[in-house]
């Protein structure tokens, strides 16, 4: 997700996220933006996640800000 944000947005294409970005796009709501926040920080803990919600998630926001 990150990854196709920062290519589409010039920007090194690491996959590091955009959080200020993605919580400035009206778009987007507050409660997705925390939620993606929460899940990124679980995988970054090495912490097991729900995929299902985690693609859901990902497929409303990109969505949103097409």
């Amino acid at each position: 997700f990150f990854y196709e944000a920062r290519k589409r947005h010039g920007l090194p294409a690491d996959g590091s996220p955009m959080w200020d970005w993605l919580s400035a796009q009206t778009v987007v709501s507050e409660q997705d933006v925390e939620r993606l926040q929460a899940l990124h920080a679980k995988v970054q803990r090495g912490h097991r996640v729900n995929l299902s919600q985690l693609h859901n998630l990902l497929i409303r926001l990109r969505a949103a800000l097409n």
